[in-house]
């Protein structure tokens, strides 16, 4: 994964050449950093095919190449050369700063890296210090390896995250660039893990494998097991709702848990009232007979 960055750039030469109907352009830029030197830029631009019609003749502010003493807004992504201590730069993007070169302001690099842990983290008189190792993709057949070390203060918001870094972790972070003695270092502004992808889990080992195959089960899993095995192989036992006759008409009652009880109190009150007729029938036959 290639780093990116974004900085601002005083163009000091360029020339242009077309390689298979495109147009290339390479130059050397000067990026005017704090506390140090003006950072040396190597960079290729591929321009891309003018879009201005006849009416629009005015120079455009982004797409086109870039010029000789000009001071741009740039991205893409970039290297770092060791032999000359310069950063090697593939622009995606540019923008032109309506400035002059006397006024360009300082501005730090702020570079986005994607690497894996190499060590530990350490806690240093000065702060957090974590190496990261970054294969970058810059062109075909270049795939240059860098170590970044990441800096942070003990107590910084992302002192957590960086001290909980494991070996082989693999973290992406944005922070302010600096060389210093042909090594990079990154005080980040933003840290975080990016999780492992499916294919590496199959790989991975397996803490409570047994050389056995066979496992004993709890008694608590058996039973789950069997209601599961019955669930799967009988059908739901679904009740129909039973018919009962109630002053003359025809009702469906469910024999649910309050259905079961309405029935059973419609049935005792039923039974007292055919009793209760009996006995009045009982004591009219009486009275008649007196």
């Amino acid at each position: 994964m290639p780093a990116f960055t974004s900085l601002i750039v005083y163009i000091v030469e360029q020339n242009i050449e077309a390689v298979n109907n495109y147009e290339i352009q390479r130059g050397i830029g000067l990026s005017h950093i704090p506390d140090g030197e003006p950072q040396r830029i190597r960079f290729t631009y591929f321009i891309p095919e003018p879009e201005t019609t006849a009416e629009e003749c005015i120079e455009p502010l982004t797409g086109g190449a870039l010029q000789t003493n000009a001071v741009y807004l740039v991205q893409g992504k970039f290297s770092y050369l060791l032999n000359d201590n310069s950063l090697d730069m593939v622009i995606f993007s540019h923008v032109l700063l309506p400035i002059d070169s006397a006024d360009c302001p300082e501005a730090p690099i702020v570079a986005k890296f994607i690497g894996k842990v190499a060590n530990a983290p350490s806690v240093t008189n000065t702060g957090l210090k974590l190496s990261v190792t970054v294969s970058e993709y810059m062109r075909k057949g270049e795939r240059p390896v860098h170590e970044v070390i990441i800096t942070h203060p003990t107590a910084g918001r992302l002192s957590k995250s960086i001290t909980a870094a494991q070996k082989n972790a693999t973290v992406q972070f944005t922070g302010i660039l600096i060389i210093y003695e042909g090594v990079l270092y990154c005080d980040v502004l933003d840290f975080s893990f990016i999780g492992i992808r499916s294919d590496d889990l199959v790989h991975s080992h397996n803490p409570w494998s047994t050389k056995s195959t066979t496992t004993t089960k709890s008694s608590v899993a058996k039973r789950v097991e069997e209601l599961h095995k019955e669930q799967n192989s009988t059908p739901p036992n679904v009740q129909s709702p039973t018919k009962r006759i109630t002053r003359g008409k025809e009702k469906n009652v469910e024999e649910g848990p309050i259905g079961s009880i309405a029935a059973s109190v419609i049935k005792k009150r039923q039974a007292a009232k055919e009793m209760g007729s009996d006995n009045e029938k009982l004591i009219k036959k009486q009275k008649k007979t007196k």
